[in-house]
């Protein structure tokens, strides 16, 4: 599916090396959530009381609420924060990548937050990567409505977030191709969900990248630190660069 660029939000140059400018950045920095260039809020029930919302006081975009929301047989209440998925030639390569977090402490052990794609407004994402603590502890892939996909990674003991970071290889043709990664530490290197997460391949709607929060019985709440959309992942890592960029934010 082709889409629409919106505008690059930052470029960096190594000597004379230079690295592919990001799609689509903030670190949730900024005065309000208008002033966030490209990022729009998908509300189904508004006014319920789930709510995504800018802490100015932390730099974070905080999402919080009712319970019910966990968006298995539809989106019920579940709000997302989206970004127009960058466009991108047949074959070619992009990345989304944030880093989430949640309370840990064994009051609401029915929560989920992570990212996906999806279509548009009220529609549910085929499936999430998430930091979970439905399964366990965990950096976790699940299809939403039938559990397919369903990988997770080694627990993460007691760390409270996680990295996380999703690769997307068009095919404009018939089925994308999704990798997905995670790591606790800014500098740790990245490891990727292993399984039927690997190259795994899917025809779904994929217009956005969104960002979320989602629940069973509990309540609680999930931070999300920055996201970033890069046309070329391998640009970034090739150079050691993805987590320097995002060095201010965040301290391992």
């Amino acid at each position: 599916m082709k889409r629409m660029f919106l505008a690059a939000g930052f470029g960096v140059v190594v000597g004379a090396t230079s690295v592919n400018a990001a799609y689509f950045h903030t670190d949730f920095d900024e005065a309000t959530l208008g002033a966030i260039t490209g990022l729009s809020i998908d509300d189904p029930n508004g006014g319920d009381g789930i709510t995504a919302t800018l802490n100015t006081g932390t730099d974070k975009l905080d999402f919080a609420g009712g319970s019910g929301n966990d968006m298995w047989g539809g989106r019920a209440n579940a709000v997302i924060a989206w970004v127009a998925a960058p466009t991108v030639a047949d074959g070619e390569t992009w990345s989304a990548e944030t880093f989430v977090s949640m309370e840990k402490d064994g009051a609401n052990n029915f929560e989920v937050a992570g990212i996906g794609v999806y279509g548009a407004d009220g529609t549910v994402p085929n499936f999430g990567l998430n930091l979970d603590d439905w399964n366990g502890w965990s950096a976790r892939l699940q299809g939403h409505g039938d559990n397919n996909p369903n990988v997770g990674g080694a627990d993460l003991g007691t760390a409270t977030g996680v990295f996380l970071r999703m690769d997307v290889t068009q095919n404009d043709g018939g089925n994308d191709v999704y990798n997905f990664f995670w790591k606790v530490n800014q500098g740790d290197a990245w490891t990727q969900l292993g399984g039927a997460a690997v190259n795994y391949t899917i025809n779904t709607a994929d217009a956005r990248v969104g960002i979320w929060h989602k629940n069973g019985g509990s309540v609680g709440a999930a931070q999300y630190d920055y996201l970033t959309i890069t046309p070329e992942p391998g640009s970034l890592a090739l150079l050691g660069l993805g987590g320097l960029l995002l060095a201010r934010r965040r301290r391992g």
